[in-house]
């Protein structure tokens, strides 16, 4: 049974907002009957409610994480370590929505967040064109912070924290390059967004290092960043007979999706054609053909997130501060010289 505040009233023969504002250590009660209200309280086996407490302050004790997709270990990942940090170094609970990749679904789950009075929020954006990202300044509007993690939208000026996706993009490509390979399709996202336009400019950093022209035809947009769309376009590019000697993808889970195509029509990996992913999740590693990949340090990436958020509850929301950790590349079997 839950004990309330009004079983202690009861049990004291004293008024339910006595009792309160002794168990909130308000002067106006004196010491004495403070510390019997804490003592009866503790007896009782009363423990305070965390949303009350909050609506009280017209906050509870949440913060909102909002994932743009949970089919992606990546993004378990990052749920993992935010919660941890989030519970571990502030005492507070996060709660997870996911906005499978819909503006409108992300901005519901905003709104959702403001009516449970949240008491901060970190977001990792969605991977789709999304010209305006103006519902997410609405939490300014009932004083709750936010911070970005994984990316950032370029319309909101707040703080985030991500890996640096340029610096790994350039570093694949480069190795790539280095391995005689020349026709490196690269499949992603819209380029509007920040995940893959920063990963374009590391592709033509490589190339132009190397005075080799970017042919921007190679650059192949899917709807969404998943094992599906990859696959269907690695489908297309082999029934074209594209002339191609590597494909590089936004996500591992991507890169899984090129090797059944490319196992579906006898095509050897890497003998014939390089694959490599983004991420390093288990399944790049367990893979049949274990994937080169680019490693995200997302326990730094997760600390940075929650720490500027903290810090802006703490000091406003007025914060551009970035973390910018850098990526590692990590050779396997799907590469080899051409």
């Amino acid at each position: 049974m839950n004990v309330k505040i009004s079983d202690i009233a009861k049990a004291l023969n004293i008024s339910k907002s006595t009792v309160s504002l002794a168990l909130n250590d308000k002067d106006i009660v004196n010491a004495e009957t403070r510390q019997l209200v804490k003592d009866t309280a503790k007896k009782m086996g009363y423990a305070p409610n965390a949303l009350a407490k909050g609506l009280a302050k017209n906050k509870s004790n949440n913060i909102g994480l909002i994932l743009p997709d949970i089919t992606n270990p990546y993004y378990g990942n990052l749920a993992k370590y935010v919660s941890e940090y989030t519970e571990d170094y502030y005492n507070y609970n996060t709660i997870f929505a996911v906005s499978n990749d819909n503006p409108q679904t992300e901005k519901k789950i905003i709104e959702n967040f403001i009516s449970e009075r949240v008491a901060g929020v970190i977001i990792a954006p969605i991977t789709n064109k999304c010209k305006d990202h103006s519902y997410i300044k609405n939490l300014e509007r009932y004083n709750i912070c936010y911070s970005f993690v994984t990316a950032y939208y370029t319309d909101i000026k707040t703080a985030y924290s991500m890996s640096d996706l340029e610096e790994g993009s350039y570093q694949l490509v480069k190795y790539l390059l280095d391995l005689g390979h020349r026709n490196i399709y690269f499949l992603a996202t819209s380029s509007d967004v920040v995940p893959t336009y920063t990963r374009i400019r590391g592709y033509e950093k490589a190339f132009g290092e190397r005075n080799i022209p970017v042919d921007s035809s190679k650059f192949i947009e899917c709807k969404i960043a998943n094992f599906e769309q990859a696959y269907a376009a690695t489908q297309q590019l082999i029934v074209s007979k594209t002339n191609m000697d590597a494909i590089i993808t936004m996500n591992d889970i991507m890169a899984l999706g090129v090797l059944r195509a490319c196992t579906e029509h006898d095509i050897n990996i890497p003998e014939t054609l390089s694959v490599a992913g983004y991420d390093n999740v288990i399944y790049s590693s367990v893979a049949t053909i274990p994937i080169t990949t680019v490693h995200q340090d997302l326990q730094g990436i997760s600390r940075g997130a929650v720490d500027m958020l903290f810090d802006m509850m703490k000091n406003g929301q007025d914060y551009e501060g970035a973390v910018l950790i850098q990526p590692e590349l990590i050779i396997r079997r799907s590469t080899a010289r051409r």
